[in-house]
Order: structure tokens, then C-alpha cells, then sequence
């Protein structure tokens, strides 16, 4: 059940942040072929949003331990490449907790995590993305 604290990306799978509480953390969904939902925690709370205009891109924003707060902006311009860099060492190195260091197949999943928050946040449908990658 979603409330106010989380937000939820779709797109081939889906990733939930937990904003706050003892689950706080981005979570890789998935459903189950019984229909259970399954978690991996892929790392801590993050807030995501799109800038725009010169300068813009992807806006990643989270606390470290200390409560110090940290951003990281993924320019708009290497989002639109199939293989943009995934910024794991700058959000590590500015406090953003992670149960890994976001290796193989936990690697690919955050940066599906990216992509999902990016056409979500810029307000288009799996179905647009879909059309304009044809």
C-alpha cells in the first residue's frame, strides 16, 4: 500500500522509495507468480526530480547518516544515451547508503531505477518512451 512517504516508478518493473521509518530505501519490486511482492533493497531514501532549462537533468537527492544533506545531478543530455554513467561513487562518497555497492545485476537495476524516475518525473507514459525509442 503506497501513502504520502513513498513513491513508486513503473516501467518494465517497478522501485519504490520508502521516504521515511525503519524501511526507509529504494526497493527493487517485484511480483511474485503468486502474487506476493517481493523487495530488494537496493539502498537508501532518495529524492528524485527533474530540472530544467540549461543546466538541467536528473536530481538526486538524499541524507547521509549525519543528516547532511547531498544532490547529484545527472545531466539531461546523457540521459537520453542507452548507457549514461551510473553516479554510484559520488552519491557513496557524499553519504548515500547502500547495502551494496551496486554490482552486475543490482548495478542494472538502479540504473533502470534512473531511467523509470527520469520519464516519470518528465511526465511521459511507458507507452511514449516505447514510441519514441521505435
Amino acid at each position: 500500500m503506497q501513502d504520502a512517504r513513498e513513491t513508486t516508478y513503473m516501467c518494465q518493473e517497478s522501485f519504490r522509495i520508502i521516504h521515511e521509518g525503519t524501511r526507509a530505501g529504494l526497493y527493487f519490486v517485484e511480483v511474485l507468480p503468486t502474487g506476493e511482492e517481493k523487495e530488494t533493497q537496493l539502498g537508501g531514501p532518495l529524492k528524485v526530480s527533474v530540472i530544467t532549462g540549461e543546466g538541467g537533468g536528473l536530481l538526486l537527492e538524499w541524507r547521509d547518516p549525519a543528516g547532511v544533506p547531498h544532490a547529484h545531478v545527472i545531466p539531461a543530455e546523457k540521459m537520453q544515451g542507452e548507457r549514461f554513467p551510473v553516479p554510484i561513487l559520488p552519491m557513496v562518497d557524499g553519504g548515500w547508503s547502500t547495502h551494496v555497492l551496486l554490482k552486475g545485476e543490482k548495478r542494472r537495476l538502479f540504473r533502470r531505477f534512473l531511467v523509470a524516475a527520469w520519464n516519470a518525473e518528465r511526465g511521459e507514459s511507458s507507452e511514449q518512451v516505447q514510441e519514441r525509442q521505435r
